[in-house]
């Protein structure tokens, strides 16, 4: 199994290094025989659905300027209306009422959750429709149905239209009921899904029986018993691991095939974005799997990407594809970096790099630096020079490195590549007021630096030459762009980030710096620039434990939560701290090692605390304070917590309690609020990144209280959830009140207000607890141990000292303290528990030092 290298789409919206999807044409009979009906209880939706290929459209908008709306305020994104989404919104919705055409050669066979999930990253405005059929069986009358979509969706019963609901509301679903008079016996439903897809798009529906005449349904299958085993397979199926660190790798089958079958496995390279459609892969290699099996074993792990790493599988019965994406964390093939200072680790890093294979254009620039240019080399060139000339989303991510290359290195390229470059250079969409119908997202903190560096760098190197896209001069450009950094690097040193510690987030903000660090002209950009580094690599020293940062973070993913030490942000750390180099991860990180910038020493110092030493830390970020951060940190373990952060409203990908135990790099856990139940999904927030409803929460030290008061609303997930890799952990020990996790020297006991139920399957088995309940009360705490007997003890003691938690008055009572939803202030003994957040520079105390800039004890 190879990695994927080309993982973009084309300007035809596929992927570049596979065919097209198959071609919609004639419309196939369904079936006339079934799996097995499933008869529906109230409030169950429909999980299983015949669906054809994508009908896949390049659909951009009118080029023109948007207007410029950002404050830089940095709080919240105002994007407005894009040009391909006022396209549709003027087409308006299909009126053609004849059944879609297509033939069903697909089964949707997921029960993780309701909705019917069709959601991708697409780095150029897609418009992709796809038509579903089940098969509906009652006595015949009247019956009720909720539909719930994100985009649009129109419901055939038979050959009559019955439905046509198109809220088109991006990204948020919407819902509305509807009722159906269905024949005696058996009638076909039939749904068309359809919406625009940019950037992360979440798709979906769901059709939900309410009330009425007994409804059974079923998916109609040429051969309905194999069909029937082979959903429950795939249903059923996942990695036996959430985490790999060595040894065999299985897929464990939760039901037990009646006969043999085959599983066609491609992988997809890194969580999340690497995978747009099923029905585009080459199957790598087969899996049999044999009737009466409840596992197989998985091979070729050896050449699976490290990291939080997609896999799909795909049962075929004749015809007909049964597909499914699995996710695990590889963590295989890290190697120490043993130099004694920032500069050797630097030069090991680029050395261990120089073959590197991936497809980022940052390896490119590896390679360049060391003089070589191979086949490779150019494919990932040319690949960045698509990306920047069809503005692909995310493309100003790619910009910057070429940035470099062109400054560097461009002697060691061919001339026409060269030539190419340039002109990609000198040809792209440096800002939303500039004319165009893409789909790049110009309004997030680390996207609006990212433009704003490239378009300063752009038109001074380029100073006394015309830029296609807005017909003027680099030095304008430049000028332009001066002021708007200004203004950028103004609201950041008053507020802070408000992508606080994000291991997605800091890695590009520290591509972006490094970049205008190495590449400005102007001096005092450069060392507003040296400056934030200093701010960021701090932070990130702060709460990095056994050489891994973890923390509250402002913006998260889990396919960054779940790979630990090889995601981006830790790849860094490892040059700048000493750890371990994990290869594929190398964006921020390359740039970091050609930089001749190094970060201070404070922020080494507080990565690696002594033993026995307490590092305490408090500031904000944000714009007007909008997280205020607690850290709590030891040789042993570590908390960190944002509070008073927009309590009892709508969140997204705030992850708001972090706590790492330094005896694994992946002893981590989190509560959370789930957005979705379906596993690596696009939304945000997922169900393990983010919170759907954000909390109260208050930290004291070594403690955190959390209270969460959930809407009584049907799209909000009823439950609250911990999370923890079990393997990670020397022990995990279900106690009364909670639980009890350890890892080496140290133990975190999580008490809640309500019974936990375990996770009991999927690859997230035995690693989520669930609190069934909307009203609910956490508390964490932290404590050194070193005996099997003093973790006897702490179990003991948590029976002793409950939570109290008062459902109507929304307080919480745990020990001497007190915390209430509606207040921000945290009592003990009954005074005020006092924190500085007065800073958005941390505030941090050594071994119970009073609390001061982290400059003074630098």
């Amino acid at each position: 199994m190879h990695q994927t290298k080309m993982d973009e789409l084309d300007i035809d919206g596929n992927r570049a290094d596979y065919p097209p999807p198959r071609a919609v044409s004639g419309h196939a009979p369904v079936p006339q025989t079934n799996t097995a009906p499933s008869v529906l209880g109230a409030g169950d939706a429909i999980l299983h659905w015949l669906y054809t290929n994508p009908v896949i459209e390049l659909f951009e908008g009118p080029i023109r300027p948007n207007p410029d709306n950002v404050d830089y305020q940095l709080a919240r994104a105002i994007p407005g209306m894009s040009p391909a989404r006022e396209r549709l919104e003027a087409r308006g919705p299909l009126t053609d009422t004849s059944l879609p055409m297509g033939r069903y050669g697909n089964l949707y066979a997921h029960s993780s959750s309701p909705n019917i999930d069709f959601s991708i990253f697409a780095f150029v405005p897609l418009l992709i429709r796809r038509a579903l059929c089940c098969r509906l069986h009652s006595a015949g009358g009247r019956a009720r149905f909720r539909l719930t979509v994100c985009g649009s969706m129109r419901v055939w019963l038979g050959g009559e239209m019955v439905a046509s609901f198109s809220p088109w509301s991006y990204n948020f679903e919407e819902s509305k009921e509807i009722e159906l008079e269905l024949p005696a016996g058996s009638v076909d439903l039939t749904v068309e899904l359809e919406d625009l897809h940019e950037r992360n798009t979440v798709n979906y529906f769901a059709v939900t029986w309410l009330s009425g005449t007994e409804v059974a349904c079923s998916v109609p299958a040429a051969d309905p018993e194999r069909v029937e085993d082979a959903m429950r397979v795939i249903d059923g199926l996942d990695f036996d691991r959430v985490l790999f660190e060595g040894g065999p790798l299985s897929l464990r089958l939760d039901h037990t095939p009646h006969f043999d079958l085959q599983l066609d496995v491609v992988s997809l390279g890194q969580m999340p974005r690497n995978h747009c459609y099923e029905l585009l892969d080459i199957p790598e290699f087969t899996l049999d799997l044999k009737a009466g099996a409840d596992a197989v074993t998985f091979p070729h792990i050896e050449t699976l990407p490290t990291g939080s790493t997609a896999v799909s599988v795909c049962a075929r019965i004749n015809d007909l594809l049964i597909p499914k994406r699995l996710g695990t964390t590889i963590l295989t093939r890290g190697a120490d970096l043993n130099g004694a200072d920032i500069s050797a680790r630097k030069a090991e890093v680029l050395e261990l790099s120089k073959d590197d294979t991936g497809a980022d254009v940052s390896v490119a620039m590896v390679h360049l630096s060391h003089g070589i240019c191979t086949d490779l080399t150019r494919s990932i060139v040319e690949k960045a020079i698509r990306q920047i000339e069809r503005r692909h989303d995310c493309s100003d991510f790619a910009y910057l490195p070429a940035l470099r290359i062109w400054r560097d290195y461009r002697a060691a390229m061919p001339a026409e590549l060269r030539e190419k470059l340039r002109q990609a250079l000198m040809g792209y969409r440096f800002w939303m007021s500039e004319p165009g119908n893409d789909s790049m997202w110009f309004w997030s903190e680390n996207h609006i630096l990212c433009f704003h560096i490239a378009q300063f760098v752009a038109g001074h190197f380029f100073e006394d030459q015309i830029f296609a896209n807005s017909g003027r001069l680099g030095r304008d450009l430049q000028a332009e762009a001066q002021d708007r950094l200004n203004r950028w690097f103004d609201s950041i040193e008053r507020f802070g980030l408000c992508e606080w510690n994000s291991a997605a987030y800091y890695p590009i903000d520290m591509l972006a710096l490094f970049s205008l660090h190495d590449l400005s002209p102007d001096q005092a950009l450069k060392g507003r620039a040296a400056g934030l580094l200093d701010r960021i690599f701090v932070m990130t020293g702060l709460h990095t434990i056994g050489g891994v940062p973890t923390g509250s973070q402002g913006r998260s993913y889990e396919k960054d939560l779940l790979s630990g030490p090889a995601n981006e942000l830790s790849v860094a750390a490892a040059i700048a701290f000493g750890g371990t180099y994990y290869p594929g991860m190398g964006r921020a990180a390359f740039s970091f090692c050609l930089s001749d910038y190094e970060p201070p020493a404070a922020a080494a110092r507080f990565a690696k605390p002594a033993k026995g030493e307490l590092i305490e830390a408090q500031y904000h970020q944000g714009y007007r304070q909008h997280g205020k951060l607690t850290l709590w940190k030891s040789d042993y373990a570590q908390m960190s917590t944002v509070s008073d952060h927009q309590t009892g409203v709508r969140g997204a990908q705030e992850h708001v309690i972090d706590v790492r135990l330094a005896g694994n790099p992946m002893a981590r856990l989190w509560i959370n609020h789930p957005g979705d139940r379906k596993p690596w999904s696009e939304r945000r927030p997922s169900r393990l990144a983010g919170n759907l409803w954000l909390p109260r929460v208050a930290q004291d030290g070594n403690t955190t209280l959390m209270i969460y008061d959930l809407p009584d609303d049907i799209s909000y997930i009823p439950h609250t959830h911990l999370f923890a890799i079990a393997e990670a952990f020397d022990e995990l020990r279900v106690v009364p009140g909670g639980l009890l996790l350890r890892s080496g020297g140290a133990c975190a006991r999580v008490w809640c207000s309500a019974p936990l139920l375990s996770e009991e399957r999927g690859v997230f088995r035995g690693n989520i607890f669930r609190a069934e309940t909307r009203r609910v009360a956490w508390a964490v705490q932290l404590d050194a141990v070193e005996t099997d007997a003093e973790v006897d003890c702490l179990a003991g003691d948590m029976a002793k000292t409950p939570l109290h938690f008062d459902a109507e008055a929304l307080t919480l009572d745990f020990r001497d303290y007190r915390l209430n939803y509606t207040s921000p202030h945290l009592l003990k003994g009954g005074l005020e528990v006092v924190h500085d957040f007065s800073s958005q520079i941390p505030q941090v105390s050594v071994n119970g030092e009073c609390f001061v800039p982290w400059t003074e004890l630098a």
